[in-house]
């Protein structure tokens, strides 16, 4: 199964709601990977999905990636600035409900709000 081991990761966010990791693998897919919480890594992800695709980013320095399954689609968007990273997660369904979370930035594994929302 080395067609599923992570090249790269992409986004590693969470917030109240969510965990969720967004991979670029080997095989050229680009996973995605979600936890609801009180879940962890420690977990199995709540949904996995292997159809990312890589928009084209609208200014330097961003990026956006797109998931689909089902009558739903799911949306990463990550905005590095000089100072700051901001992430955001949007889910859609396909009868217009929708739903925008700002996520916390926990690719830094030192850093301490990384380690609690990952661990708790």
């Amino acid at each position: 199964m080395d067609n599923f081991k992570t090249k790269q990761n992409l986004v590693l966010c969470g917030n109240h709601e969510y965990i969720v990791k967004v991979d670029q693998l080997y095989n050229k897919k680009i996973r995605y990977l979600c936890w609801k919480r009180p879940k962890t890594f420690l977990n199995a992800p709540d949904l996995i999905l292997l159809n990312g695709e890589i928009k084209n980013p609208r200014k330097k320095g961003s990026l956006e990636i797109v998931f689909s399954c089902g009558t739903w689609i799911y949306t990463i968007e990550k905005i590095q600035t000089k100072f700051t990273v901001h992430i955001f997660f949007e889910t859609k369904r396909n009868d217009g409900l929708c739903r925008t979370w700002k996520m916390s930035d926990l690719g830094s594994s030192n850093s301490l709000q990384s380690r609690l929302w990952l661990n708790s």
